[in-house]
Parts: C-alpha cells; sequence; structure tokens
C-alpha cells in the first residue's frame, strides 16, 4: 500500500550539474546506508514499487515532502531540473503539458507517453543509460563521484556534447532486467555490460550537432510554442536554404535532394532511421494536426542550419513586434487565442503590404478572410491599390525559357536523388510548381514542352536505372550479383523488355 512521507529525510544530496533523477537516488541510496533499494525508494517516493528509471516520473508531491529543509525545491524548480519535461515541453500543446503535470503529480504516470505521442513516434522507446568516460573522470575529480548526466540519455544523443566522444551504452536487456535497482556509472557490472556503437566519421559532425542542440534545448525550459509560430520559423529558414520559392510553394525536389544527401539519413540508429524517408520534412512545413517527437524538430534544425536558441530568439522577437502573447505551460490556450492575440498586427502588415502588391497577394489575407471577413472588405476597398483599367499581356516567351529552364534543373535534382520513382512528363511538371498551368497553355510553351519530352523517362530506362542503383549499393556492401536478388529487389517481373534483359547480363557479367 501506498504511503505518502510525513517526516522530511534527515538529508539528501545536492543536484550536481545536469544530473537525472535517477542518479540523484541512486547517490543517496550509496550516502542512506539502506541494504536494499526497495527501502529507499519507500522513503523517498512513499512507495517501493516505482520504477526510478522513467524520463517523466510519477509520485513527485511525495518526494517535494521528503526533501529537508535546506534541500527543499518547488515542484515547478523539481521538473525543470530533475525530469526530461523540459525536453518535450517546448513542442507539446498546453492541454498536453498539463495532462504530464497531472500525470507527474499522481501516482501512476504510465499513459503519459501515450498522450504525447511518444508511443506512436517509436522514438526512445526504452530505458537507454548512457555515459561519456571523460566526464566521468572529470565528474570523479570535482564531486567525488561519476552520474548519470540526463543529455547523455535523450533519443538519437550518441556523442558527448561537451567532449564530441562517442558515449558508453549499457545494454538495454540488463537495464530492464535491473529497471527496480538503483545503479551509477562506477558500478563494476555497469562498466563489463556496456560498449561503444560503431559509429561512421560522416556522421559524427551532425551527430555531435544534434547532441549539443538536445542538451541546450533541455537546459533552456521554454513554454510550449505554438504550432503556427514553429511552422512559420521553419518555413523562414527554409526559404533562406531554397527550399520555398518567392510565392510561398515547396520546391519538393529541392527538399527530397536534401533529405537523401543528409548524413544522419545513413544513420543504423534506430531513433534516426525516420530520417531515411523526406515525408515527416513536409510535415513540418505544411500544416498539422499531430505532436512530432523533439528529436525530429531538432534534426531539422540542423538540417536549415539554425538551433534552438534560435526559435527562442524568433519567439521573444515575435511577441514584441507582433504583440504574441505565449502563455506558461501550466495553462491551456485554445489554438485560437493565438489568432485573437496577433490580430492588429496582422491588420497592420496587410495594410503595408496592399499599398503595393494585390491585396489577394499579401502574407495575411487568408488568415484575415477567415477571422475577421467584415474588416478585410471595407480596408481593401478603402486602401487597396486600384487596378490597372490596361492590363499587361504576359510575356509567354520569357516564361517559357524560365519554365523550361526549372524543368531542367528538377530533372538533374530527380535523377540524381530519387530512383524510386520515375521521372515522368507528370513529375517533371509537377516539380515546377505549374503543372496546371503547363497543361492549361501547353501551346504557349513550345520550349517547355520540348524540354520536358527530352527529359520524360520511358519505363525501360527507369528500370535499367534502378537496376544500376541496386547493383551500385550491392557492390558496396560486397554482396554477390544474383539475377533473382536483383529483379526481386526492383520490383521486376519476366519477361523482361529487350534493353532490359541486355543491361541484366551485362550486370550479372560485372561489366
Amino acid at each position: 500500500m501506498e504511503t505518502i512521507t510525513s517526516h522530511p529525510l534527515p538529508f539528501f544530496p545536492t543536484l550536481l550539474p545536469d544530473e537525472s533523477l535517477h542518479s540523484l537516488i541512486s547517490r543517496f541510496h550509496r550516502l542512506s546506508g539502506n541494504p536494499r533499494e526497495r527501502q529507499t525508494l519507500q522513503d523517498v517516493f512513499g512507495t517501493h514499487a516505482l520504477v526510478a528509471t522513467a524520463s517523466l516520473p510519477s509520485h513527485l508531491p511525495n518526494l517535494c515532502a521528503a526533501l529537508p529543509v535546506n534541500a527543499a525545491q518547488s515542484l515547478d524548480e523539481l521538473i525543470d531540473q530533475w525530469t526530461l519535461l523540459p525536453y518535450f515541453r517546448p513542442f507539446l500543446r498546453p492541454e498536453q503539458t498539463t495532462a504530464c503535470l497531472q500525470a507527474m503529480t499522481s501516482h501512476s504516470a504510465g499513459g503519459t507517453k501515450i498522450g504525447i505521442g511518444l508511443v506512436a513516434s517509436r522514438i526512445g522507446g526504452r530505458n537507454v543509460f548512457r555515459y561519456c568516460d571523460q566526464c566521468c573522470i572529470e565528474d570523479e575529480m570535482r564531486y567525488g563521484s561519476p552520474y548519470w548526466h540526463r543529455a547523455h540519455s535523450l533519443p538519437g544523443v550518441l556523442l558527448c556534447h561537451l567532449h564530441g566522444r562517442l558515449l558508453a551504452e549499457v545494454r538495454a536487456d540488463l537495464v530492464e532486467l535491473r529497471r527496480h535497482n538503483l545503479f551509477l556509472p562506477s558500478d563494476s557490472w555497469v562498466e563489463t555490460a556496456s560498449s561503444i556503437l560503431p559509429m561512421r566519421e560522416t556522421l559524427c559532425d551532425d551527430l555531435f550537432e544534434l547532441a549539443k542542440a538536445s542538451a541546450d534545448l533541455l537546459a533552456m525550459q521554454l513554454p510550449p510554442t505554438p504550432r503556427s509560430v514553429l511552422r512559420s520559423f521553419y518555413r523562414e529558414q527554409a526559404a533562406r536554404q531554397g527550399w520555398i520559392d518567392r510565392n510561398g510553394r515547396i520546391e519538393h525536389a529541392a527538399v527530397t535532394h536534401a533529405a537523401n544527401c543528409f548524413s544522419l539519413a545513413q544513420s543504423a540508429e534506430l531513433d534516426l532511421a525516420f530520417c531515411q524517408i523526406p515525408d515527416w520534412i513536409f510535415r513540418h512545413l505544411y500544416k498539422h494536426r499531430t505532436t512530432m517527437h523533439p528529436l525530429k524538430h531538432l534534426v531539422l534544425m540542423i538540417m536549415l542550419q539554425t538551433s534552438p536558441r534560435a526559435l527562442q530568439a524568433y519567439c521573444e522577437n515575435l511577441d514584441k513586434s507582433a504583440n504574441v502573447r505565449i502563455l506558461p505551460y501550466h495553462g491551456i490556450t485554445p489554438e485560437n487565442e493565438l489568432s485573437s492575440a496577433s490580430c492588429n498586427a496582422r491588420r497592420q502588415r496587410f495594410v503595408e503590404q496592399i499599398s503595393s502588391i494585390p491585396a489577394r497577394r499579401a502574407y495575411d489575407y487568408m488568415w484575415l478572410y477567415k477571422h475577421d471577413r467584415q474588416w478585410l472588405r471595407e480596408t481593401i476597398s478603402r486602401c487597396a491599390k486600384p487596378r490597372a483599367t490596361v492590363r499587361n499581356k504576359v510575356a509567354w516567351h520569357v516564361r517559357d525559357r524560365e519554365y523550361a529552364e526549372q524543368v531542367r534543373h528538377h530533372a538533374a535534382l530527380l535523377y540524381a536523388s530519387d530512383v524510386r520513382t520515375r521521372v515522368s512528363a507528370a513529375q517533371l511538371a509537377r516539380a515546377t510548381g505549374r503543372k496546371p498551368l503547363i497543361e492549361k497553355f501547353s501551346a504557349k510553351l513550345p520550349l517547355t514542352i520540348q524540354a520536358i519530352q527530352a527529359l520524360e523517362e520511358t519505363v525501360d530506362a527507369y528500370q535499367c536505372r534502378r537496376l544500376q542503383a541496386i547493383a551500385k549499393a550491392s557492390r558496396a556492401k560486397g554482396e554477390p550479383l544474383v539475377r533473382w536478388r536483383l529483379l526481386r529487389t526492383a520490383g521486376l517481373t519476366c519477361p523482361l523488355a529487350p534493353q532490359v534483359e541486355k543491361l541484366l547480363a551485362a550486370l550479372l557479367q560485372g561489366r
């Protein structure tokens, strides 16, 4: 039966920099002299059935009540400094953060990971204990004992953010067997059960940036960021990388090429497996309703050459200029409250823009159309730039040359990066973002149509290109080239076209 600690503990160790809750309780267990971990958990949490390895633990009010007077902390300080909630909080909705706080202050936090989408993301699903050998040496010199760092246990963190060294990881099966035990990196069984995962040198730079970004995010203690602010921040950074054109359209071919060339897409780490398919990037750039794991946000920041501190500065500037009010994490903010708070700023920006561009092309036109339609109509009739009486004709020869150049550019990207999709005429037109216009005015765009027809890939050519890519990957892995394996991997069935059959025979003969 669970009981709340009625008297404070006689002493409690001081929390060390970036120390995890499990490490702190383990050090207290060593100093208390208790023969069994069950007694220590009972003294600290009021129950012996708690798993202290959880990143989002429960029974935190019991822990606050058990702390001595000289080590007393408020519940908010304890959550920010001892748990991993600050790592998840910036990308949660306010109601999700409130549910997490309620679960962590109750007697069961079992449904917390389901509620914030951690189970569905399949990231960081196991209790992984990692440590840096250099950090252990420095901790023992400074504090007398090595301890577990919170930043080392974050998903996708394989390098130390301080020293850039590969982390040693304790075997997950042994951690599961000892989930009710209290242990430190200096324990003998931990050293024998730990190993450093092999890592290619080409991944170390981005993994080090990911480790530093994860540690910064954990230490910054940001409040929940509205999804509209996150999306605008990512789109602004993506536009600087050439992923979004001046009209706000996403260049799918450029995004796909950048995702395929990203080094972490070649990582064998399970937590980074999502990098192999670029669909997750578009979910950040388009409007979405689901919560995504912080690791995906951090990886996208690395691809966009930005950081959590840049996001913090962006939110602060937006708060000052647009009057956006980001509430504390313990409150529940409806989605439309942000829109109401920024309405005046959107109105002012819209009035400034329509003096030089058409109203429908203004950045805030659709938002005002949905939320402030009456004011929008009155402002357009009063302030909008009058439409020219004589419209200039479209210079189709200039537009034709521009579209033809875009077709050649996107075709080069698709041929170089995507072997899963045939480069068809529709694919080339779609990559330019002008597919409906090209189809409707094809007679006025002869150069564009010629470029599409010249660069369009036939089915036989696509099958040959796919076979060559699969054979190249097999040679790189040292695998022998076998006919049935090549056909199955490429998704081809007999009979084959003469051109494909000839190429397949040449590949099998090693030419």
